[in-house]
């Protein structure tokens, strides 16, 4: 996967080498589509195609129409209609059922230097963000000099939000407006902070859950007290190697939106970890091992004295894990990530053929 500081990466070295790039953004959709609005992905003068908008449905197509954006220097709209079975205009025969309008706006740091600006700055804004933000990207203006193509930053962007009517139809939302006496096209989507798993324990079955998650835009934190095991060379895609003392893992502060996964293989650690986890207010904690195993532990947690209740054990997954009969380390880290997905996103883990209705891929980076 491409994640969004893949995307803020590859506008800095667009902007590095001096290389014409442009950012295509889904605005709207209709029907069963790849990705939501908000999703975006970056394609370059050289040929390369960061992020998918469509599964390869029309990303071939942005290539050419990224030499329109350059040539006139304004965004190019394409609306991509996979509903026809013969899908004759694209010739994919994707049969997708579904539509999506998508935006292009030219990167060109010598001809428009200070759009050029702004999209790389958005774009590292949604890679690194720590809160959630409304952004406002104008597609169209009848008055650049006043709010000019493209995101807005900042003032301007607060100004921009402030003036405009009472958002009643939620994120992300396409509306036409006259502000300032200026017409404008505005794209006002949310970013979010990257979700956050935080492990447990730094073994080798760790390593390919780390980079699964980290590949799948996971912010991720591994927590070890032996820093032999925890280094760069080990995992070099977690964001933070914590390394804590033996006698500190009962003592550990997190941030309330985090997932936890315990693969320590200690017992004892394993006691202290949950003694200070089960109390927090946290969506998730998955603890590697049998259920027996469990509930021995949590059963000498409970003679200890700690205080346990129904809602706490609601965030308890152990064993940890969809039941796909996983086996290898690797298997099991794909067990648990998407168990982790499933809870983050308010589903069962179930097979989509069972699901009723239209069925979408999700954005995890917009």
């Amino acid at each position: 996967m491409t994640t969004r500081s893949d995307l803020a990466a590859a506008l800095q070295n667009a902007m590095d080498t001096g290389q014409r790039a442009a950012v295509a953004v889904v605005i709207e959709t209709d029907g069963s589509v790849y990705r939501r609005a908000g999703a975006r992905s970056v394609v370059t003068e050289e040929g390369l195609i960061y992020g998918v908008i469509s599964g390869g449905c029309a990303e071939q197509d942005l290539l050419e129409r990224a030499k329109e954006a350059w040539t006139t220097g304004l965004p190019q709209r394409m609306t991509y209609d996979f509903r026809s079975p013969d899908d004759l205009l694209w010739g994919m025969g994707a049969g997708c059922n579904g539509a999506l309008t998508v935006c292009l706006i030219p990167f060109d740091p010598a001809a428009q230097g200070d759009l050029a600006e702004r999209l790389l700055a958005d774009m590292k804004e949604r890679a690194d963000t720590q809160d959630q933000t409304a952004t406002v990207t104008i597609l169209s203006s009848s008055d650049p000099d006043v709010w000019p193509v493209g995101p807005l930053l900042g003032d301007k962007r607060t100004a921009l939000l402030e003036r405009l009517p009472a958002k009643t139809d939620g994120l992300p939302l396409l509306r036409k407006e006259t502000v300032d006496g200026v017409d404008v096209e505005v794209f006002i989507d949310e970013i979010v902070p990257r979700s956050r798993l935080v492990l447990f324990g730094a073994g080798d079955d760790a390593m390919p859950l780390v980079r699964f998650a980290a590949q799948s835009d996971w912010h991720v934190t591994v927590i070890d007290h032996r820093d032999a095991f925890l280094n760069a060379q080990r995992f070099p895609e977690a964001d933070v190697r914590s390394v804590i003392r033996r006698d500190e893992y009962d003592h550990v502060s997190l941030e309330a939106s985090s997932f936890v996964v315990v693969m320590t293989h200690s017992y004892e650690f394993d006691r202290r970890i949950l003694t200070g986890l089960l109390p927090m207010d946290i969506p998730y904690l998955g603890i590697l091992g049998p259920r027996r195993r469990f509930e021995r532990l949590l059963g000498e947690i409970v003679d200890a004295g700690l205080q346990v209740s129904d809602a706490d054990l609601q965030k308890v997954h152990s064993p940890v894990g969809l039941d796909i009969g996983a086996e290898t380390p690797e298997e099991i880290a794909l067990s648990v990530l998407t168990e982790a997905m499933a809870r983050r996103r308010n589903r069962d883990g179930a097979s989509l053929r069972e699901r009723a209705g239209q069925i979408s891929v999700t954005a995890l980076s917009k």
